[in-house]
């Protein structure tokens, strides 16, 4: 085994550019990976810690006391399924406040609000986040909702005017608040005893039940809540109600478009880090058949042979892993902690930050596995002469083709060069298309991203994650180009030292080492450009369409009577899809209603034609520069030094 480590570190060290290219690889994989993952299990983790500290009711209805007796309501709390509820309150007035200068010309905000009376934010059920300000302490103060549907000044105390009672008093604003389930049934809290002096003044008596059931985590068993509820009521007794589902996914259209963004760079990172090790592992094992000769001579068993590949390799993809953990985990976290609304503390689960890392050490191993045992397998006379020449017969015609064009010798040797190693240039060509296809996708859909964050103004999105994602695939892309034309590079300078042997002048080697890229390049270049840009439109959609699918698996829910902002909206949405011919009941078509403008924004190409023409020079230019080292190292060394070379 000592035997087999040091050989592993040796071949790393002879090997840097490899083994660099397997660090970063799988670090940038890695994070990619960690990152997605931890963003998609976000919502899940975010829910669970909400509804662990402030007790989240599973649905919220209110009830117009005229029309059911205390009675009738207590006996509610012991239907079957019914494992807490309990009871508030409740009335609906109109209310002014007056403007302020500057904000929408200094117009006063008016409109109905729901009054829910709450002697404190905290309760057996529901829990109140305080954003600003405080809870009413004395009759005549209310703490209005972030979500209000007529709010004054965050901040200022405001006086507002209740104009649908007898005299018209007053209230003043002490804070804001953020109901843990943005719930669209109560707007304002207040005393309860403020709630019965508006009651006296005219308003309507209600009552604020809320419940959790024993089956609630699907909207399917939350309607069906609400049927027993109904029927255990009498008719027309719930006028509002409202679901912990839906209204948890208010932020459908902004974290879930975030979350859901970021599984097509995580694929593709994990795309392109098995594409490149596999390339990395295979030109490995190909350049270094002279070592392996050299191995077995000196007694290395075929097992011991290929675990030192697998050694060499596992070194530097640990090495990777791990950073691309510490990294992915440094990414992640800011994201799926920023909430500020409920204050609630989410990690990033340990399954992922074990998992992620282990799964790519996985693909590494797999990736390697079949280079190292043919590795292994070879008799030690075929390992030291293999590859020292291409087996005859190999690009004669491409050769013939070539020397018929009117250029100088070396370019075009170095142009039907890549036709005599087909497999080889098979792989290099697989390569560059693959990660150049990844590069054009992840920078159209980087804007794409952006467009569809600012067709639904959602502000508090961070775009700089998706500019960071995109950078990564990119630099990820170009590592597995540059790798693989610089391996590709290596394994010629036999061919190098041959034709320096000949009379070939160094500025004509750089020549023909740089035209070895032209053709694969071009060729990748002309596959990834159209398949980038036909793969981005459909990604973009696929995302629209995972918001809209759940939203829409709400509709049983949103024609609610509800008073608040977030009603209002919901019966917006619901009234858009009547209009479009939705049935109520029966899951709206996604590229009708609410989310038209969104399939339309995806639909539309982000790509400017300068942006198209870099893509396509920057892809030219990485397979250039990836053939410029070793031919400039080929090109200033000695012939014998070059014929030595593995």
């Amino acid at each position: 085994m000592n035997a087999v480590l040091k050989a592993a570190v040796a071949g790393m060290a002879r090997r840097l550019t490899q083994t660099v290219v397997i660090f970063v690889v799988l670090a940038a994989s890695v994070t990619a990976a960690l990152v997605g993952l931890a963003l998609v299990a976000d919502p899940a983790l975010a829910l669970q810690a909400v509804s662990a500290r402030y007790h989240t009711a599973d649905l919220a209805v209110t009830i117009d006391a005229t029309k059911a007796t205390s009675a009738q309501l207590a006996r509610t709390r012991h239907l079957p399924g019914v494992t807490k509820s309990v009871g508030y309150p409740a009335t609906t007035i109109d209310i002014t406040i007056p403007g302020e200068p500057g904000y929408e010309g200094g117009a006063p905000v008016s409109g109905p609000v729901t009054v829910v009376g709450r002697a404190s934010r905290s309760g057996p059920l529901d829990g109140i986040t305080q954003a600003t300000g405080h809870w009413p302490a004395r009759l005549g103060e209310i703490d209005q909702s972030e979500f209000s549907n007529a709010r004054g000044s965050v901040g200022d105390v405001t006086i507002a005017t209740v104009t649908s009672v007898t005299g018209k008093p007053k209230l003043t604003i002490v804070g804001f608040a953020f109901p843990t389930t943005q719930d669209q049934t109560q707007d304002t809290w207040a005393l309860p005893g403020e709630i019965t002096a508006l009651e006296k003044a005219g308003a309507p008596r209600q009552e604020e039940m809320l419940y959790t059931f024993s089956h609630a985590s699907t909207v399917a068993q939350v309607v069906a809540d609400l049927g027993e509820l109904r029927t255990a009521l009498p008719a027309g007794a719930i006028v509002g109600y409202s679901s912990a589902l839906p209204s948890a996914s208010q932020d459908i259209m902004g974290h879930g478009i975030r979350e859901s963004s970021i599984v097509p760079y995580a694929i593709m990172a994990l795309l392109l880090a098995g594409v490149i090790i596999a390339s990395v592992a295979a030109a490995a094992v190909t350049a270094g058949y002279r070592r392996i000769g050299v191995l077995k001579s000196i007694g290395f068993t075929p097992a011991q042979i290929a675990a030192t590949y697998l050694m060499q390799f596992g070194i530097p993809a640990l090495a990777g892993s791990l950073a691309g953990t510490a990294l992915g985990s440094h990414w992640a976290l800011p994201y799926i902690q920023e909430n500020p609304a409920y204050k609630v503390h989410v990690a990033i689960p340990v399954w992922i930050t074990i998992t992620v890392p282990a799964a790519m050490l996985l693909l590494t191993g797999l990736a390697a596995l079949v280079p190292a045992v043919r590795a292994g397998r070879l008799p030690a006379i075929r390992a030291i002469t293999a590859g020292q020449a291409p087996r005859a017969g190999q690009g004669r015609i491409a050769q013939w083709l070539a020397g018929g064009l009117p250029l100088p010798r070396p370019v075009t040797e170095g142009l039907a060069a890549p036709f005599t190693r087909p497999s080889r240039s098979a792989a290099t060509l697989a390569t560059l298309t693959v990660g150049l296809t990844a590069a054009v996708l992840a920078v159209g859909l980087g804007t794409q991203v952006t467009n569809i964050v600012l067709s639904i103004g959602v502000a508090y999105i961070d775009r700089s994650l998706f500019e960071r994602l995109t950078w990564l695939v990119v630099v990820l892309a170009g590592i597995g180009v540059f790798s693989t034309l610089l391996t590709q590079a290596r394994e010629r300078v036999r061919d190098l030292g041959i034709h320096k042997a000949l009379g070939m002048t160094p500025q004509q080697a750089i020549t023909m080492v740089l035209c070895w890229s032209i053709a694969p390049a071009i060729i990748a270049t002309a596959i990834a450009l159209p398949a980038g840009t036909a793969l981005e439109p459909v990604v973009a959609r696929a995302i629209v369409s995972a918001q809209a699918a759940p939203a829409e698996n709400m509709s049983p829910l949103i024609p609610g009577r509800g008073r608040g902002a977030a009603a209002r909206n919901a019966r917006q949405l619901h009234q858009q899809q009547v209009r479009n011919g939705h049935q109520p009941g029966r899951p709206a078509p996604a590229m009708q209603g609410f989310f038209g403008p969104l399939f339309n924004t995806a639909g539309r190409s982000p790509y400017t034609p300068g942006e198209l023409v870099l893509l396509a020079l920057a892809g030219l230019a990485i397979a250039i520069a990836g053939a410029l080292g070793p031919a400039v190292w080929a090109a200033g060394s000695r012939t014998t030094t070059v014929l030595r070379a593995e």
